[in-house]
C-alpha cells in the first residue's frame, strides 16, 4: 500500500488509498498499525507508517533523555559548585583562624618583649643624663568647652591617659581665636577669641622609646 507521510497544525498524519475502493484517506500518524474501516466500502485496514510512528518514537525518546541527561548534569554542575564554594569558604574561615592565631601569638610576643624591656629599664630624674635629651615626653589634650560636667569630662580624660602610661602633669588656659564666618567678615567683623583648656600629660621618655620600638603608640 502506498502511503505519505505529511505535516499538519494538529500534527502528523497519513495519506493512504483503500485497497478495495481506491477512496483516499488520512489517519493521525499516532494510529499507524491500528486497524481501521474504510468509510466507503467498510473494508477493514490496517493504517500504514508504523515504522515511521516507530522511528518518531525513538528520536523523541532520545531527545527527552538527552534532556535529562542535560538536566542531569547542570544539576551535577550546580552541585559541585555548590560543594567547591563550601570548600573554599571552608579553606578561607580556616586561613582566618590561623592568621588570627599567628597574630595572637605575634601580639602575646610583642607584649612579652616589651614586658622584660620595660622591666629593664630605670627612670631616675636624680640621675637622668641630660645630653640624652629631656626626661619627660609629653602630650596635651583640649578639654573642649567646659560645661556644668566639667569635673566628670576632667575625671575621664586622667583615668583615659593614665590607663595609657601617662601622668598628669598640669593644665593650661589658652587663648584662641576663630576667623569670622561668612556674615561677619561681610560686615567686616573680625575673628572671635575664646579660651581653652588644655591638660598636659608627661611619661619618661625613656619607657616611651622602648614603647615605640615595639610599635606601641
Amino acid at each position: 500500500m502506498k502511503y505519505q507521510i505529511v505535516k499538519g497544525l494538529t500534527g502528523s498524519s497519513v495519506k493512504y488509498t483503500c485497497d478495495g475502493c481506491q477512496t483516499d484517506l488520512r489517519s493521525p500518524l499516532a494510529d499507524a498499525g491500528k486497524k481501521d474501516t474504510c468509510p466507503t466500502c467498510r473494508a477493514e485496514l490496517i493504517v500504514p507508517g508504523a515504522k515511521e510512528l516507530e522511528r518518531r518514537k525513538r528520536l523523541q525518546a532520545r531527545k527527552e533523555q538527552a534532556k535529562a541527561e542535560a538536566k542531569e548534569r547542570k544539576q551535577r554542575e550546580r552541585e559541585e559548585q555548590k560543594q567547591l564554594a563550601i570548600a573554599a569558604e571552608q579553606e578561607k574561615r580556616r586561613q582566618d583562624e590561623v592568621r588570627l592565631m599567628q597574630e595572637i601569638e605575634a601580639a602575646n610576643a610583642m607584649k612579652q618583649n616589651l614586658r622584660q624591656a620595660l622591666d629593664d629599664v630605670s627612670f631616675n630624674l636624680v640621675d637622668h643624663d641630660w645630653s640624652s635629651g629631656a626626661p619627660w615626653v609629653y602630650e596635651c589634650v583640649e578639654m573642649g568647652t567646659l560645661s556644668f560636667a566639667w569635673n566628670e569630662e576632667l575625671s575621664r580624660i586622667i583615668n583615659r591617659k593614665a590607663q595609657e602610661g601617662w601622668e598628669y602633669f598640669r593644665s593650661e588656659s589658652l587663648v584662641a581665636s576663630r576667623p569670622a564666618g561668612c556674615l561677619g567678615a561681610l560686615f567686616g567683623g573680625g575673628p572671635a577669641f575664646f579660651n581653652v583648656v588644655v591638660l598636659v600629660f608627661r611619661r619618661p621618655a625613656v619607657i616611651a622609646k622602648v614603647e615605640r620600638h615595639y610599635g606601641v603608640t
